[in-house]
């Protein structure tokens, strides 16, 4: 499991509050690129090095299958294999690894930047079809809060505002319908000069009734204005 680690910061007075952790399994992107490199490592063709496991015909069959995997690694020497190829790891460029771990890598920036850039909803009340009577946003990640308003200091403090608030009332207002569900959900907002990806999921359920107390609104794809997020904000109005 990847653990993406992210500094919450209180909106109105900037105090860093608390992490949040966000738990993504990429055990299958990992291990594709683990055994591509372990492969290339030992010299052992890819489609040699697969794990075993047992048909539908053999499932109800009294065979030990731990026993015969553990001859297997004996036989097969797995153990020197893993060791030798763990050496040659460190040494990888992006010129020299395979397209797997290219890939892998790809995928954890990816994982990272839809993660870094948050805003914290917590709904004041709901209407009677689930929908929020009224909405507060108390916290942003330091990533978001730095892009927003340390980006450009020659810029006024005034249009770093006004960027912020429009950000946030049209992330709002895209979610508040989805919201209705109390379900993890997509949604898209026009920023900059196209639609952006939230991803909104409930982060504390309410002591009082069924729905969330708190929601995440995460932004994806923001990288491109990193810096900018202000003049994308500018370009809006031209």
């Amino acid at each position: 499991m990847l653990q993406v680690v992210n500094q919450v910061l209180e909106r109105k007075t900037s105090k860093k509050t608390y992490l949040l952790v966000a738990e993504l399994d990429v055990t299958e992107s990992m291990t594709k690129a683990a055994l591509t490199e372990l492969a290339a490592a030992a010299e052992i063709p890819l489609p040699l090095i697969q794990i075993a496991t047992p048909t539908e015909k053999d499932r109800d069959s009294e065979i030990d299958w731990c026993a015969l995997a553990d001859e297997f690694e004996v036989s097969c020497q797995v153990a020197s294999i893993v060791e030798l190829a763990a050496g040659f790891f460190p040494k990888l460029t992006a010129e020299t690894c395979s397209m797997q771990t290219l890939t892998l890598m790809s995928e954890l920036e990816r994982i990272k930047t839809q993660h870094q850039d948050f805003f914290i909803l917590k709904p004041t009340g709901y209407h009677r079809n689930g929908m929020f009577s009224g909405v507060n946003v108390p916290s942003t990640s330091q990533h978001l809060d730095l892009t927003l308003f340390d980006s450009d200091p020659s810029r006024a403090s005034g249009e770093a505002d006004k960027a912020a608030r429009a950000l946030r009332d049209r992330v709002v207002s895209a979610v508040a319908e989805g919201c209705a569900k109390g379900k993890p959900f997509n949604t898209r907002v026009w920023w900059g000069d196209q639609m952006r990806q939230v991803r909104c999921v409930p982060l504390l359920e309410s002591a009082v009734d069924d729905m969330p107390a708190l929601w995440i609104a995460f932004l994806s794809d923001l990288g491109r204005y990193a810096g900018c997020l202000v003049q994308a904000f500018l370009n809006m109005g031209e």
